[in-house]
């Protein structure tokens, strides 16, 4: 284990009074690090669901590698790690300043020999079935960034958001589900609010999106400009994964809290986002055994829908 090479990362949780400790054979288990992953590990937290402290890996953060166990190759996760581990500091650090559930001392990063993450050393337990609440409790001031005076006066009106990710997973034609929402974008005429497209143009290649085969809907929404081009505040950026900025995610959270509703089809952190900061309607027909038999999902405000066509129906008649 080379120590020096975590300098850098060591200096930053310092600076930032986290602590660190070494766990050689990662004896501990840490939590998955996707940022809907922390961030409903947070509401367990909130929840007291969970014990705290909250153990997360720093091998990611300095090699960008991870492994499925002990003895198997290690694979690249994050091209761009110290990008990654910057992003995930400031979040917490925001959240944990805004919060009366959480102390830095709840989270200890875990540095092993394995210079990369275990996932099988990887809690991905989350609590859904019981959660009581799908909201992060936050002071008010959290949400007080300055927007710029473009959006400012767009959001003046009530709007809703459509995020571009599309995530499910190789069981689903991709293809097939974004020809249907080309044609229901294509006709789709929204009378009561603006409309602010939020997320990525694109998604780069990497191992979780082969994997995930993730993709957009981006050139999909961009059909909406045939009846709303008037009420379109198109805020997407061309690439954002492995190229985070919190004070651009913060920005977009603001909104997503402010938005009379967010539209989000799949899963994945933009997901997240829209559940724990504001009141999302959503397409998901993965894990149906999962949080949504939870009826606080709908007291929190929520809507979900296992089909494309009964969220279509339902966007038809509240917009």
């Amino acid at each position: 284990m080379d120590i020096e090479s975590y300098k850098n990362l060591i200096d930053i949780l310092e600076q930032n009074d986290y602590q660190y400790i070494i766990d050689k054979n990662q004896n501990i288990e840490c939590i998955a690090l996707g940022i809907g992953d922390i961030l409903f590990k947070l509401v367990n937290l909130q929840e007291n669901l969970v014990s705290k402290p909250v153990y997360i890996n720093l091998d990611i953060f300095q090699s960008g590698l991870y492994k499925n166990n002990q003895n198997s190759e290690s694979n690249i996760w994050f091209e761009n790690p110290y990008n990654n581990f910057i992003f995930r500091i400031n979040l917490l650090n925001d959240i944990i300043e805004n919060s009366i559930f959480f102390k830095k001392k709840d989270f200890i990063f875990v540095i092993t020999s394995f210079n990369a993450l275990l996932l099988s050393k990887t809690n991905t337990t989350f609590n859904y079935r019981i959660l009581q609440s799908f909201n992060l409790s936050l002071n008010s001031s959290f949400y007080n960034n300055t927007l710029n005076e473009t959006i400012l006066n767009f959001i003046k009106k009530p709007f809703i958001v459509f995020h571009t990710k599309l995530r499910l997973n190789n069981d689903y034609n991709y293809n097939i589900i974004k020809e249907h929402l080309n044609m229901f974008f294509s006709g789709l005429k929204i009378h009561k609010y603006n409309i602010i497209l939020l997320g990525e143009q694109k998604f780069k290649p990497t191992l979780e999106s082969a994997y995930h085969k993730i993709t957009t809907i981006y050139p999909e929404l961009l059909k909406l400009y045939n009846y709303n081009s008037d009420k379109i505040l198109d805020l997407t950026k061309e690439y954002i994964y492995n190229e985070l900025n919190y004070d651009e995610y913060k920005n977009d959270i603001c909104l997503v809290h402010k938005a009379e509703h967010n539209i989000c089809y799949g899963q994945g952190g933009q997901l997240c986002s829209s559940l724990l900061f504001g009141k999302t309607i959503f397409f998901n027909p993965i894990n149906t055994d999962a949080f949504y038999e939870n009826m606080n999902l709908y007291n929190s405000g929520h809507r979900y829908f296992k089909s494309l066509d009964m969220i279509n129906k339902y966007l038809l008649q509240i917009v």
